[in-house]
């Protein structure tokens, strides 16, 4: 290759990649595409996994609660911490409506 690109993932940019023919991939890249779309290939592109006990996902910051061990899963590896007792941001002030879209952003 002449150059580097940033492929497909990265040059949606937060908006809407079609995978309306994945059938007519080749099963190279169809397996390319899997790999990029597992939670591996999430962790690489820089979110993380936090498990609590009994090692279940924590999707949201008011199920952490302070004190709870959790463990945080990384690319490279996962690191043990104990929630603090700070009020979870939830990116809105009292009495404001919900947003749509998490303060993290769009994963795809």
């Amino acid at each position: 290759a002449a150059a580097d690109h940033p492929g497909l993932l990265p040059a949606a940019h937060g908006g809407t990649l079609v995978l309306d023919e994945i059938c007519e991939l080749s099963p190279a890249l169809q397996a390319k595409l899997l790999r990029a779309l597992s939670y591996q290939g999430v962790l690489a592109r820089g979110f993380s996994v936090v498990r609590g006990p009994r090692g279940r996902i924590l999707a949201r910051a008011l199920s952490a609660t302070p004190g709870l061990g959790v463990e945080i899963e990384f690319q490279d590896g996962r690191r043990s911490a104990t929630i603090n007792a700070s009020k979870p941001d939830t990116g809105r002030r009292d009495g404001e409506t919900p947003r749509t879209e998490s303060p993290q952003g769009r994963l795809f």
